[in-house]
Formats: C-alpha cells, structure tokens, sequence
C-alpha cells in the first residue's frame, strides 16, 4: 500500500504550482559550468532557474583537448548536459573568480561516453580543491552519470580546482561544474554539532564549516525521491527504503501530511526552505506501537534505525531533520537519538526546539568518531524513551537525514595520503587546515553576480486527495511537483 502511495503521488502531481511571489536565495557567487561545449543548457523547471554555460571562457591551451558527442550517436532520453566533456591529458586548474567569502557548494559531473579516439570509462585520475584538500583520489566514474557534491569554506577571492591524469594513457574528464555560494546558517561558523564518540573528545572537531565536507547520502525519510526542480539548492533527495533496518516493519510507518511546515529563521538553528524543502519536512516514519501490542509484550522495546555503508577513516556530519505533524499536542512526543550503539540525545523533546509547536521544521546536528561505526555501516535510530509510557501515542519520528564526510588529519576525502601536502594520517589527532590560496595559470572565468535577496518566512500548501478503496491520502505539496 506504501509503495502504491507513493507512486500515485509521484504520477498525479504532474502539475506546477506557482512561486513566483517567493523570494529565492539567491547566492553572490554562482558558476553553472557546460564543460567541453559552446551551448548554453537551461533548465528552467528548477527554482531558480539554472543556466549552465560554455566553460569555454578558459583560454585554450596545449595540455587541453574538449571532446564532444555526436548527438545522433545519443538515445533520446540522454540529458543534453552530458553530450561533452572537457578532457584533460595532463593537469590543469580552473580558476574561479569568487565574489563571497563562507561556505560554498561545489558539485562535480561525471557522466563517461566513448569517442572512436576515448573511453571516458577509462580515465584515471585525482582531483584537488584549494591546492589544499584532496577531493578524489584514483577516480574512475562508472557506466553511469555520477555527481560528486562538497562543502568548502573559502575566504579569498579566487578558488582552483584541479585535474590530474593518473592513468597511462593519461585521462581525466569533467562534464559539468556547479559552484556557489552556500545559503546563511546551513553550515557556518555557527553550527556546532554535537560529539558522539566512545572515546569521548576523539571526535571533536573545532570549525565543521571550515573542514572539507563530501556529501555521502541525503535522504527524505517516508516519502518519494526529491529531484532538483524541487530544491531551492538544487539537491536531490533518495527514499529512505533501501536503508531501514528493522526487524519489526508493522510499527514503522511512513506519513504524509497537509498541514501547512512552517519555518523558525529567528534563532538558531535557523530553519529555511534552504536547510530542506517543505517535501521533506511533509512526510516522516513514525514508531507507533499501540496498545494491543504494548499489552501483549508489555517488555517490547526497540528502536526505528537506518544503516548506511560508509568508508572507515573519517569523521561524518550527520543532520537529522524532525517536524513532528503525527502529536495531538507538542510535548507528547518524547524519544531518544542513537549513532551506532552509542546515546547521542536522551529525552529528546521535539516540542521544547519548536516552542510548542506542531508541524514546525528543525533539525540537529552531530559528528559521529569513526569508531561508532558497526560492521561497516554508520547506523542512526531513533527509539522510545522511558518517558513515552502512554498507551496509543507516537514514541519516535524521523523526516529527513543527511551525512557527510569530513577530511580526515591531512585534509583528504580518499585515501590516507594526500599527494597536495605530501603527507599521511596520524590517529587521534584532528586538524583544521588551512583554506589558502595560491595563484594559478588558468584565466579567471566570467563571474555572474546576482544581488541576494532577504528570505522570507513562506507557507505554500496543495491538497492532494488520492482515493484507494476505504482509504484516504492527503500529501502536501509545495514549489513544483515531485518526480521521478
């Protein structure tokens, strides 16, 4: 009944709905980069728009060669996006101009193709950002489109970011770059996240924001997949499904709600449309044991828990999203947060963050040690408290989740040794590195400025009614619709 939920949702909102009169962030730095092409592609479904442009800007040089596809050799459904790349057969750095200082978003496009003259399958190579952090160590993109997406604080004028060949014959590629300035409060040096560790300050890292941060998953709890059109940061959202790990699907349920989210922008955290769209705040799984159940097994107690595979060696971010529109009254809802095996928030009172009320967006914040890992995975639950002890009411909920790599001790994302510095990881010791820049061959790019505009507080809501037999749907919906 879940998934036919979701799929008559996803198939019936085929329509737009207008925002127009929602001011949008609207970031001071923004490349939206066509690599290897002369075309411009516009995607004007998104909101805002994006223009991805020629990267052509670059002078030519010899150690450069721009590939492009016959589009007769393409199917139909391949995105124009990915029809070139710009090849690079020895290393090479862009050179951006940057009109901000902060936190930005850097997303990197790989989507292989073959040439008679190259297998983009076949490359091999690193690439680094601030002639600081490695980003990708022996890289080789699959088959399929692959998006890399970063986080990194920058404090001058300029940012490079490089390409260098590993493989003989040397290769490397990218098809599309996306650079701008993150949002105020998404990660800032005001997020201070909470340590969870079981050696106790061996995660505690100072400045999150200034670390180099890779996005790992990014998940709407309860609900269908978030694509790009549907985020005013132009995320992708992936449904929860494929992570849940419980033993006891009849009391996880996932839910959707009508109920107008609200947002809080006047203290911290400050929660905006930016730290996640209304879509994921508007459907959640609950923990919902009843009273039948509690009678039979009046000793139950488990915990709804998600497992993710993650690499050992690093550090992760992770934000929890919660707004919590299941509670008949904002302080019923009472439960505990773990990472790994480990409590990271007891009595966790949702209603307390939200000044008592429902159907308001908040999220929180945590850095797990590499050692809260378990059997490969980083696994995040959320569970009933010694206080949910009322018959009939939700003991836990869960909206949304992100997690993020941090670099580890020699500032890299892949791998143990950083080729930039030249140096290796030493255990128990975490390192703030410095975000310094240096001059570089390649000309700056054309910078498009766009003024920023104040965010305001908004509330958009569309009343979906989806009939399946005695049962009735109702999903909010806001922005454009959701699809597949």
């Amino acid at each position: 009944m879940e998934s036919l939920l979701i799929l008559l949702i996803s198939i019936s909102i085929s329509i737009s709905i207008s925002i127009s009169s929602i001011s949008a962030f609207t970031p001071p730095t923004t490349y939206f980069l066509n690599c290897g092409s002369n075309a411009t592609i516009t995607f004007p479904n998104d909101y805002p728009p994006r223009n991805f442009t020629p990267d052509s800007q670059i002078p030519s040089i010899s150690t450069t060669e721009t590939l492009t596809i016959n589009p007769t050799t393409l199917s139909s459904t391949s995105p124009s996006l990915y029809t070139t790349a710009r090849l690079f057969i020895q290393p090479f750095t862009y050179t951006f101009t940057v009109n901000s200082t902060g936190t930005h978003v850097l997303r990197l496009h790989f989507s292989p193709f073959t040439t008679p003259a190259h297998n983009l399958s076949s490359a091999n190579f690193n690439v680094s950002a601030l002639q600081t952090f490695l980003l990708l160590a022996s890289f080789s993109p699959s088959t399929t489109t692959t998006i890399k997406e970063y986080f990194l604080w920058l404090d001058s004028d300029e940012f490079q970011l490089t390409f260098t060949p590993n493989s003989s014959p040397s290769l490397a590629f990218i098809s599309a770059i996306e650079l701008f300035t993150a949002p105020p409060f998404l990660i800032d040096n005001t997020t201070e996240p909470k340590q969870v560790s079981r050696l106790g300050n061996d995660s505690n890292i100072d400045h999150i924001a200034h670390q180099a941060l890779e996005t790992v998953y990014r998940i709407n709890v309860g609900g269908p997949k978030i694509t790009p059109e549907n985020d005013t940061l132009w995320r992708t959202w992936t449904p929860d499904d494929d992570f849940l790990f419980s033993n006891i699907t009849t009391t996880v349920e996932a839910k959707t709600t009508t109920d107008k989210i609200s947002y809080y922008a006047y203290d911290k955290p400050r929660s905006t449309r930016e730290i996640a769209p209304e879509f994921v705040y508007s459907t959640a799984r609950e923990m919902n044991i009843s009273d039948v159940t509690r009678i039979a097994n009046p000793k139950i107690n488990f915990n709804m828990t998600w497992a993710f595979p993650v690499p050992s060696g690093y550090k992760y971010f992770i934000r929890m999203h919660f707004c919590d529109f299941v509670s008949e009254q904002p302080l019923s809802l009472i439960f505990n947060i773990y990472i790994g095996d480990l409590s990271a928030s007891q009595y966790f009172i949702l209603g307390w963050l939200t000044y008592q009320t429902l159907s308001q967006a908040h999220y929180v914040d945590f850095i797990a040690a590499d050692d809260v890992r378990t059997s490969g995975s980083l696994k995040v639950s959320v569970g009933p408290s010694d206080q949910s002890n009322s018959a009939n009411v939700i003991s836990s909920i869960m909206n949304g989740l992100e997690i993020m790599k941090i670099n580890n001790t020699v500032g890299s994302l892949n791998g143990t040794f950083n080729s930039i510095v030249g140096t290796s990881v030493k255990k128990h010791r975490h390192v703030s590195l410095p975000v310094t820049i240096v001059s570089a061959a390649a000309a700056p790019l054309v910078l498009i400025r766009n003024e920023r505009m104040e965010k305001v507080n908004y509330v958009i809501q569309l009343s979906l009614q989806v009939y399946k037999g005695s049962y009735l749907y109702r999903t909010h919906i806001t922005d454009t619709c959701i699809t597949n």
